[in-house]
């Protein structure tokens, strides 16, 4: 039997690894396609901010793990006290995120309340949720006009 060696052979023999082969297979895709993709939005009015859109959607969904817990460790902690089970998702989806645990005290926001560890994938620690100010005083207007 001889071997494929087209690039839909290869594909193929790489989507055969499994989920890491898909994984390799998605990563190839966007660094190809990504030239591209940009100067169709130059070109064309409104793919620009589609992509955008698109991008920011993929990168939330891609943080709610540690988006969820860092709010249920501040819910834990009391710091979410009297804020409503609805406005909870409103404080996850506006926790920022400093990266890195090292001197993070210079580097927090203004106007920082309180921070958690946040953690990722296998519950690593990938720096610390930072709940400001700001974001309360929005989910405390949120609360007053529902």
């Amino acid at each position: 039997m001889t071997r494929d060696t087209t690039v839909a052979g290869a594909v193929t023999r790489v989507a055969q690894i499994g989920v890491t082969g898909w994984c390799l297979l998605l990563l190839a895709a966007v660094l190809v396609l990504r030239p591209m993709v940009a100067r169709t939005a130059a070109i064309v009015p409104g793919v620009a901010v589609a992509v955008h859109r698109a991008a920011t959607r993929v990168r939330f969904c891609a943080e709610r793990r540690w988006r969820v817990q860092a709010t249920q460790d501040l819910l834990d902690r009391g710091v979410l006290a009297g804020v409503e089970e609805q406005a909870l998702g409103v404080v996850a989806g506006r926790l920022c995120r400093v990266r890195s645990r090292i001197d993070a005290e210079n580097r927090l926001p203004v106007g920082t309340v309180a921070t958690v560890p946040a953690r990722g994938f296998l519950r690593r620690p990938i720096g610390l949720a930072v709940l400001s100010a700001d974001m309360l005083a929005g989910v405390a207007v949120l609360d007053m006009a529902s």
